[in-house]
């Protein structure tokens, strides 16, 4: 087996392209995959702007902004247990990793 390396992006991209292929390969109509790829995407799109955070007040607005997501998806009943877990541990890695870039201004400061 083969090593290869992927940029953020491109690991990105190929999740995304698997996603709508087992969505299509499903078959299913279910409106709750539909709100499950606007979260997901939502997710992605707010991540990629993590790297463009400089300063702690823009830290701790993209942390408001997943608190506030992932409060919008645990109590969004379009999407099945399943889906809602799985978005809601996605932005809490997110999350996480902010934390850590909290941490890491904050030893900045002194």
């Amino acid at each position: 087996m083969k090593n290869v390396k992927l940029t953020e992006s491109q690991l990105i991209n190929l999740i995304k392209k698997v996603i709508k292929e087992e969505s299509f390969a499903s078959g299913s109509d279910d409106p709750g995959n539909e709100v499950y790829e606007e979260y997901y995407e939502t997710i992605i799109r707010m991540y990629e702007e993590i790297g463009e955070i400089d300063n702690l007040d823009d830290l701790e607005y993209m942390m408001d902004n997943f608190y506030g997501l992932a409060k919008s998806i645990s109590r969004d009943e379009d999407l099945n247990d399943d889906d809602a877990d799985e978005l809601i541990d996605m932005c809490s890695d997110v999350i996480k990793q902010l934390e850590d870039m909290e941490t890491d201004f904050d030893n900045d400061d002194m």
